[in-house]
């Protein structure tokens, strides 16, 4: 969990791939704030739409992406959609989500 690595108050971070981060408590919180809004994200397009699949939203969350990319994409849109379901902010009907009426 992002949240216990912020706990640890590291003064350095050596990732097992890319530059080491000099500054882990900047670079945590910028992850948690982007997977924060990526969460309100889906959540505010399955609340729009009523209810959504994941290849449903990709287009609308990573239109900047090239579609070769939309099937990595469309895999971190289920988690947080199962997420949400499992955090009773959704609902879930197989691979579909529905908006809580």
């Amino acid at each position: 969990s992002l949240h216990l690595l912020l706990s640890l108050n590291a003064t350095t971070m050596i990732p097992s791939h890319g530059c080491i981060i000099a500054d882990p408590e900047k670079h945590l919180r910028a992850c948690i704030a982007h997977r924060e809004e990526r969460h309100q994200s889906v959540l505010n397009f399955v609340n729009i739409h009523t209810s959504a699949r994941a290849q449903d939203i990709v287009p609308s969350l990573y239109k900047d992406l090239p579609k070769s990319y939309w099937p990595l994409a469309n895999l971190s849109v289920q988690s947080h959609l199962l997420w949400l379901a499992e955090c009773q902010e959704i609902d879930r009907e197989d691979d579909t989500f529905h908006a809580k009426k």
